[in-house]
């Protein structure tokens, strides 16, 4: 499962609805999702996904989908496993939110770093 969203309401322009307040969603404990199964989300709880206009996507989708082309196979064996599409996307996902908005926003990655995500061809 892979969760790319800001629930703030806020954007670049203001907010995104007229009169409502934004709001963070505050867990009292953390979710590990079932058995085998692979959460990821774009940010920490208490952080926002930063936009990246230039690439027309948010930060953590663009590197996503980078990372699963084959950018993210740190060992060059033709598959890209969790743990190596985690480190690549904690590599460059709060690099580039520092960059362009002087935000800290750290991925999540849950799951066993070594199962197969993707094999390249």
């Amino acid at each position: 499962m892979v969760l790319d969203a800001c629930f703030s309401g806020n954007t670049d322009k203001g907010m995104l609805f007229k009169g409502i307040s934004p709001a963070m969603v505050k867990v009292k404990k953390e979710y590990r999702g079932p058995a085998g199964a692979v959460l990821m989300t774009s940010a920490s709880v208490d952080q926002v996904s930063v936009w990246y206009p230039e690439k027309r996507h948010s930060l953590f989708t663009y590197y996503f989908l980078k990372g699963l082309q084959g950018e993210a196979d740190h060992n060059k064996d033709g598959k890209i496993t969790v743990g190596e599409l985690s480190e690549y996307l904690n590599e460059h996902v709060p690099y580039m939110a520092r960059r362009l908005k002087g935000l800290e926003q750290q991925p999540v990655v849950m799951g066993n770093p070594g199962d197969v995500m993707v094999v390249l061809k």
